[in-house]
């Protein structure tokens, strides 16, 4: 299954008609989602192998945030895979976050390779730190 067959779906081309104009926000987005998993529930874990250049990358920052985590008292999270979601990434609970010296090169060098980074303070919290990598994971036909 790809992406075009996401259109095949009878729930992502109602989202574009004209019925579509009446649903709020949530309902819309819920509606996406639905068709989204619809996609992804047509898909299999085992027909999607490892892209070797992306998942070097989520080593990589992997292995500076496990550093920086350590460094400064905090965790990351447990890493979930789902092949066929083709992403990785994950999350560090960290009390600060500073970057010194030779590590803001090391730094720039990882976030170069990551697809989303975001920073969120949550009050009377640590700070979490979400990563993620587009293609870590592809169809096995595409890697030959």
């Amino acid at each position: 299954m790809d992406i075009n067959s996401l259109m095949d779906d009878e729930l992502l081309p109602a989202l574009f008609s004209e019925e579509s104009n009446e649903l709020d926000d949530e309902e819309w987005v819920g509606a996406l989602g639905r068709a989204y998993q619809n996609y992804l529930d047509g898909l299999n874990d085992e027909d999607f192998i490892i892209n070797p250049l992306q998942m070097e990358k989520l080593a990589k920052s992997f292995k500076f945030f496990k550093k920086m985590a350590k460094e400064f008292g905090g965790k990351i999270e447990p890493l979930e895979i789902s092949p066929k979601e083709q992403h990785g990434g994950f999350t560090i609970r960290i009390p600060q976050f500073t970057v010194r010296g030779n590590e803001i090169e090391e730094f720039c060098e990882v976030i170069k390779g990551l697809s989303a980074l975001e920073f969120c303070p949550i009050c009377d919290h640590p700070i979490e730190i979400s990563t993620s990598i587009s293609n870590v994971f592809v169809p096995k036909d595409e890697i030959k």
